[in-house]
């Protein structure tokens, strides 16, 4: 659980920096909000990508540990 709370503070932190760094350009005249509107599809793969990666670490870890089971199954 402790991976997963740091992933999501991880996350969390990347987009406060962005926004920070949005607000920061338009504050010096860039029209920055142009171009994030063209491009907030990208917010959806991110998103999705790291569902993926989750889903599919923990999938691993799962088949990882069942042969350690079995082995200990066996023993008894």
């Amino acid at each position: 659980m402790s991976q997963r709370k740091y992933g999501s503070n991880f996350v969390w932190g990347i987009v406060l920096v962005i926004l920070g760094l949005i607000f920061l350009l338009e504050n010096f005249g860039l029209d920055i909000f142009e171009h994030v509107w063209k491009l907030w599809p990208l917010v959806l793969i991110i998103w999705g990508w790291s569902k993926l990666r989750n889903g599919l670490k923990s999938r691993t870890r799962a088949e990882q540990a069942r042969p350690e089971e079995i082995e200990k199954s066996s023993q008894v």
